[in-house]
């Protein structure tokens, strides 16, 4: 395996759209917002109300969505499930729609993280209520390192 997961671009080359799970699944520290918490910021009919403000882990947050992963169907609003690396760039998260908790398991959630499986890489899949990790059958990694990321994404606290 490579020093990171393949995605098609360095540079995000899709927008948002009508998209905002991000602003319904990520925890955001400086607005004291929670994981599969709503964010108070974010306006029913035009998105993010202080989106030209918007805190620092907002700005640096990567839908790999948007970055390439998956095909226009995989979007987060319409698969269910937002993609993202993990901090080390070696695996991928699938976090789930509070309200889908089986995307990650059909359709086009279950593409992608089938796809990434068969590349090598290790998917880990976070719900409101659960996580799962996923290691692949063969993989660049070393069966300890794989563990090593096993035990932390279960183990850790998702931000």
């Amino acid at each position: 395996m490579s020093d990171s997961i393949p995605v098609t671009s360095s540079e995000p080359v899709r927008p948002c759209g009508k998209c905002n799970v991000c602003c319904t699944i990520m925890g955001v520290d400086e607005l004291d917002k929670g994981m599969w918490e709503r964010c108070s910021n974010l306006a029913t009919t035009r998105g993010c109300s202080c989106y030209d403000t918007r805190p620092a882990s907002c700005r640096k947050f990567e839908c790999m969505w948007r970055y390439g992963l998956g095909s226009n169907r995989a979007r987060p609003d319409k698969s269910g499930v937002m993609f993202v690396m993990t901090p080390d760039r070696y695996g991928l998260v699938a976090f789930v729609d509070a309200r889908q908790p089986n995307a990650w398991r059909k359709g086009e959630g279950a593409r992608v993280v089938d796809e990434y499986l068969g590349k090598g890489v290790p998917v880990f899949v976070a719900t409101p209520k659960s996580r799962k990790a996923l290691l692949p059958e063969r993989s660049g990694l070393s069966a300890s390192k794989l563990e090593a990321m096993k035990q932390q994404f279960l183990n850790d606290e998702l931000t």
